[in-house]
């Protein structure tokens, strides 16, 4: 008789983009006994379908530097963010440096400092899964123009990437704030009248048809109908109106919602879990665990053009001195010079960036 599959969902740390969450959930896979893997950015979260024993499924995780330890919600004090403040305070000074000397080690500093995340990504992932990513490109094409002496173009470079993370980070955390707003808006209890007395009981415990109390000033805890009570109900969170809206006897109302200043008696139609509000915040949450189209072919472009470039360099780099006597100081530098040029930070880095920003709009009720 075969095992039947566990469902293990773990807390994820520094997980900050959707490649991230590509490369894990492709990892995670490959472990013996794995079914399947979903990382959720939004809810920082990892659903694994296995058999057996989940160990080894942490410990990968852990080596993988995603295991949730501690809290990093504070966006200012993440390591990639104050390496890429100190990138940009670097970068600008060289430009203002009044020897040639400063200018120089301003900008060793700055490629040092912002290179060091990304290069270490590249590096564990070829190591890993011997696969060539964006962060291995944008190293090389960094090493690449150090080695024909463009300094400036580097530091460039590294700084538009690591801007491009930060600013992914950034809107990753705002919706994350988003979606646990939404999901504190409905009240953890709710009121039920029995004996004339009104009774506090668990919101998540309510059931279609039930009869609950709502005071004024209080939220709606669930969905449902008026039966008794005329009052103003903001709905803004849920419906973007600007102003409260009147409801009567008959009237639907939505969990989150204010009541106004009367007394409504409300018969739910919904239990807490099908929610309008619960549907949305899904819905979020499984928007950000789908890949729409443009970013699949995004995330397949990014895998095969980079070892594309790196292989066109070396061509470049090698083959016109070894078979037509070319000088080799030439054709290394036009090789150097393709890895530079070819770098593509900003079609592979602005896609994940729109997708998580787009989703944070909606979570956000504006």
């Amino acid at each position: 008789m075969n095992k039947a599959s566990e469902l293990t969902v773990l807390a994820l740390d520094n997980m900050h983009c959707a490649d991230c969450a590509s490369k894990l959930e492709k990892a995670v896979r490959e472990l013996p006994g794995v079914e399947d893997a979903q990382v959720n950015v939004i809810a920082a979260k990892i659903a694994v379908r296995h058999l057996g024993n989940p160990d080894p499924i942490r410990a990968l995780i852990a080596r993988q530097g995603y295991l949730a330890r501690q809290d990093r919600s504070n966006f200012w004090m993440d390591p990639r963010t104050l390496s890429t403040l100190a990138t940009a305070l670097l970068l600008f000074v060289a430009f203002f440096s009044p020897t040639t000397s400063w200018k120089t080690w301003l900008l060793l500093g700055a490629v040092a400092l912002g290179a060091w995340f990304p290069a270490l990504a590249g590096v564990k992932n070829l190591l890993g899964s011997k696969t060539f990513d964006i962060n291995f490109l944008m190293t090389v094409a960094v090493i690449g123009a150090i080695a024909i002496g463009e300094l400036a173009e580097a530091a460039t470079v590294v700084l538009l990437f690591a801007l491009s993370h930060s600013l992914e980070t950034f809107t990753l955390g705002r919706t994350r704030r988003s979606v646990h707003n939404l999901m504190e808006l409905a009240p953890d209890t709710a009121w039920i009248e029995e004996g004339g007395e009104l009774v506090p009981v668990p919101t998540a415990g309510l059931q279609p048809g039930q009869g609950v109390v709502v005071k004024p000033g209080e939220r709606i805890p669930v969905d449902g109908k008026i039966l008794a009570g005329s009052s103003e109900v903001n709905q803004a969170q849920l419906t973007g109106e600007s102003m409260p809206v009147s409801r009567r006897p008959g009237d639907e109302v939505f969990a989150g919602s204010i009541n106004g200043s009367d007394r409504l008696n409300i018969i739910t139609s919904k239990a807490a879990a099908d929610s309008s509000l619960a549907r949305i915040v899904a819905m979020v949450e499984e928007a950000a665990t789908s890949r729409p189209p443009v970013q699949r072919f995004v995330d397949s472009f990014a895998r095969w053009y980079t070892p594309l470039v790196i292989g066109m360099a070396l061509v470049i780099a090698v083959l016109p001195p070894l078979l037509l006597g070319q000088a080799w100081q030439a054709w290394l530098y036009r090789g150097l010079t393709l890895l530079v040029v070819a770098c593509p930070c900003a079609l592979v880095i602005s896609t994940p960036v729109s997708i998580v920003s787009a989703l944070g709009n909606p979570a956000a009720g504006s």
